[in-house]
């Protein structure tokens, strides 16, 4: 099983066909547009004066990058079932959680917060990452990423880390 760790595997809140559920998992897979993310990578390799060759050398082709998400180039509502049930695995009880919480030690419980919040139904992701990390800025297109505590928005029956 995955474990939380600060700012590389981190819990993320799903809710999708009215159905909410958490998942733990790796970070990247939750840049939601990988064509917009590519771009980005390709443009901070050329201002760094890097060559094509380094950043193919180190990224990737494009469909070698999307291969890393299971070639789902764009994370939406239209793809968000194959992708939610490539990482079912990951999906993690809401009383599991809980329990990991309180066994955790008083410094790691950072690593146990949610990360993520990300409403299929309403094309929304909101982030409350703790370090300086632009999942808002690689949602789809008519989505909208909001970085801001979205822990209100979580139903008490979910709510594990208090």
């Amino acid at each position: 099983m995955l474990e939380p760790k600060y700012c590389e595997n981190i819990i993320v809140g799903v809710k999708f066909n009215k159905k909410f559920d958490w998942y733990l998992t790796q970070k990247d897979l939750w840049k939601m547009d990988y064509p917009k993310l590519y771009e980005s990578i390709k443009e901070q390799y050329e201002r760094l004066s890097f060559s094509q060759k380094k950043f193919e050398y180190d990224v990737g082709s494009f469909e070698y990058f999307c291969g890393t998400r299971f070639g789902i180039a764009v994370l939406d509502e239209k793809t968000a079932d194959k992708f939610l049930g490539k990482i079912n695995k990951y999906k993690m009880d809401t009383d599991k959680l809980q329990e990991m919480f309180l066994s955790s030690d008083p410094g790691d419980k950072v690593s146990f917060v949610p990360a993520l919040y990300v409403d299929f139904d309403s094309r929304i992701l909101y982030s409350y990452f703790p370090e300086p990390e632009d999942f808002e800025g690689f949602v789809p297109k008519n989505w909208t990423g909001i970085y801001k505590n979205f822990y209100g928005l979580i139903k008490k029956e979910f709510v594990y880390w208090k």
